[in-house]
């Protein structure tokens, strides 16, 4: 099994590095203009430049891709993916669409050009700056959402394998609510003046 994570977000990076510790197969794909000097990724698991790839290169290679991606570059990754054979390959979206263009903005882009192809959600809570908001590690779990199918029980287990509880949200639809829950939980942080960001834990009474 091939993953590619897609973006040069420090989420990107950290997931990566979770995953190649586990002994997966790791590729990225970045843009045309990424360089390899920022020191985190110099320094990181991930710093081989043969994991480096075009976008385009990597999804065609990998069986599983992750977008961790800026929203600027979420729309042209979206599309290469459209024009790729990739109806055996199994998407997970990390991102969150712009507040508040509309929360499921992001998910409905990806399904109309990924046709015929298994999409999910999942790690959005983390955000794009992770693990940078989070330098305690006090985040434990992630949820996610899609269609209940083989690749869900991948979905799962790949989270798991990246170190985090995860939490089964639904189907496709949950999408919106999963990103209302992370703009929700920026919100309540930007109301507060000392710098410490709000997280949810979810408890079983």
């Amino acid at each position: 099994m091939k993953v590619a994570i897609l973006g040069e977000t420090k989420l990107a990076l950290n997931l990566g590095n979770k995953f190649i510790n586990r002994s997966i197969d790791v590729v990225y794909g970045v843009s045309d203009s990424f360089e390899l000097n920022d020191i985190t990724w110099r320094l990181s698991n991930s710093s081989s430049t043969e994991r480096f790839l075009t976008y385009k290169e990597a999804i065609d290679i990998a069986d599983i891709l992750f977008l961790c991606c800026e929203n600027d570059c979420y729309k042209d990754i979206c599309m290469l993916i459209g024009t790729s054979d990739s109806s055996a390959k199994c998407i997970v979206d990390c991102t969150n669409s712009s507040y508040p263009k509309g929360f499921n903005y992001n998910m409905s882009l990806l399904k109309k050009h990924a046709k015929n192809t298994k999409v999910f959600k999942g790690f959005n809570n983390l955000g794009l700056n992770y693990p940078s908001n989070d330098p305690l590690g006090l985040i434990k779990e992630t949820y996610y959402c899609g269609e209940d199918c083989e690749e869900k029980l991948i979905v799962k287990k790949l989270i798991a394998q990246a170190g985090f509880n995860p939490i089964d949200a639904g189907d496709f639809d949950s999408a919106m609510l999963l990103e209302a829950f992370y703009h929700l939980k920026i919100k309540i942080s930007s109301l507060h003046t000392e710098k410490a960001g709000f997280d949810f834990k979810l408890i079983s009474l």
